[in-house]
């Protein structure tokens, strides 16, 4: 029940953010203009609309991207296999999104849109982390149950 559950929520919540995803890509450019402004700005609008479109498309993958781990985190958690759940956040974090961040940002100075990406691939990593964890059955073997009061 736990895996049928699991894989329709999945498909639901991709399947939803994959629609979704698809208006940011394709009509970012429309999105970003219902925020522009009449009144003289002291930053150019061509600039926010330049660096907007890329974090859209940016956004369009990120949200595939997090509806997967969070569907598969979950299932997890329910599961009980809880303590993979809190070690793959800690070790990916730690070891690769914050040193990789502080990297590009004070090193390669990559601005906004380098950070993204990076972090785009950061949730990638937990994506695919969480979803091979999901795959192996490892969290069948815990028992939610067995040591319970009742």
């Amino acid at each position: 029940m736990a895996e049928r559950s699991t894989r329709t929520a999945l498909r639901f919540c991709v399947g939803y953010m994959v629609v979704q995803g698809s208006i940011y890509f394709i009509l970012p450019e429309y999105l970003i203009r219902l925020f522009e402004s009449s009144a003289n700005s002291q930053v150019p609008f061509e600039g926010i609309l330049a660096d907007g479109t890329r974090l859209l498309h940016l956004a369009a993958f990120f949200q595939i991207l997090a509806a997967i781990l969070m569907i598969h985190s979950g299932a997890l958690r329910g599961a009980g296999d809880t303590l993979f759940s809190m070690w793959a956040g800690v070790i990916l974090a730690w070891l690769v999104w914050a040193p990789g961040s502080d990297f590009l940002i004070c090193v390669m100075q990559v601005g906004v849109v380098g950070a993204w990406a990076w972090t785009v691939f950061y949730f990638g990593l937990l994506a695919l982390a969480f979803t091979g964890r999901w795959k192996s059955g490892r969290w069948r073997a815990i028992g939610l149950l067995e040591n319970s009061a009742g």
